[in-house]
């Protein structure tokens, strides 16, 4: 197994993945291809929702990167406040 950190896929092909490395352009050869990437929280994107209705939280991965069950968990805690 390759595994490459700080990298790009360009392109999966039938014999393998084009990606982009911090040392250029590289083929890696490959039967099967398997993708682990990180979450990034889009915290500036959601503020821009901010005071268009009375009533904007933040839940789930705008808020910060989290799993299934706590954006649940938050989204039903935002809807509770409600008033």
């Amino acid at each position: 197994m390759t595994c490459l950190l700080q990298s790009q896929v360009l392109e999966i092909k039938p014999d393998g993945v084009e990606v982009r490395t911090p040392q250029g352009i590289q083929q890696i050869p490959a039967d099967h291809i398997l993708l682990a990437v990180g979450l990034r929280s889009r915290t500036e994107a959601a503020q821009q929702f901010y005071g268009i209705t009375p009533n904007t939280v933040m839940i789930g991965d705008c808020k910060r990167v989290a799993k299934v069950i706590e954006a649940t968990h938050d989204g039903y805690f935002a809807g509770t406040n409600i008033r």
